[in-house]
C-alpha cells in the first residue's frame, strides 16, 4: 500500500482507468491504537492482494491531516476504505464501504464491487476479527 503525498497523485489516480483503485482514508492527527489497528488491517488486505500477484486493484492511503480534504472524500468518518471501479471514474461511482474491518468482509466487498474481475478466496483470510468498524472510529475520536 502506498501512502499519497500529495491530493493531485489521488486525482491523477482517477484521471486513468484501467485499474481498480482502493483508498483508505485516515488522518495522523488522531495517535491512538484503535486508528493503528485499522491501519495495520488495511495494510494487510492490501499484502494479501500483492501476495496472491492481483495487480489489478492498486490500494493507496490518504492522510487528511496532511493532505487536506478531497472531492472524492469531503464528508468522511476517518478512517474508512472507498473504492474507486476501474471504469466507472466519477465521484457517484465511489463506493464507501460500511462493513466490519475485518480481511474477509474488506476482500469480499473488494471483489463484489471491481470492474476488473479476479479469482480470490475471500473466507478465513483473518481468523482475529477484532472490534467493529464503528467501536474503532469511536476509539480513534475519543
Amino acid at each position: 500500500m502506498r501512502v499519497l503525498e500529495s491530493s493531485k497523485e489521488l486525482d491523477d489516480l482517477f484521471a486513468f482507468e484501467g485499474k481498480d483503485v482502493v483508498v483508505f482514508f485516515y488522518t495522523s492527527a488522531f495517535k491512538h491504537d484503535a486508528n493503528q489497528k485499522i491501519m495495520e488491517r488495511y495494510a494487510r488486505l492490501a499484502k494479501h492482494f500483492a501476495s496472491r500477484r492481483i495487480d489489478s486493484v492498486q490500494f493507496v492511503a490518504y492522510d487528511f491531516n496532511v493532505l487536506g480534504t478531497t472531492s472524492h472524500a469531503l464528508n468522511a468518518d476517518l478512517p474508512n476504505m472507498h473504492l474507486s471501479p476501474a471504469f466507472q471514474r466519477d465521484d457517484s461511482q465511489f463506493k464507501k464501504y460500511f462493513g466490519e474491518p475485518t480481511l474477509d468482509d474488506m476482500a469480499s466487498y473488494i471483489k463484489k464491487h471491481v470492474d476488473v474481475k479476479f479469482q480470490m478466496k475471500t473466507r478465513n483470510l483473518d481468523p482475529q476479527s477484532g472490534p467493529s468498524m464503528e467501536e474503532l472510529q469511536a476509539q480513534v475520536m475519543q
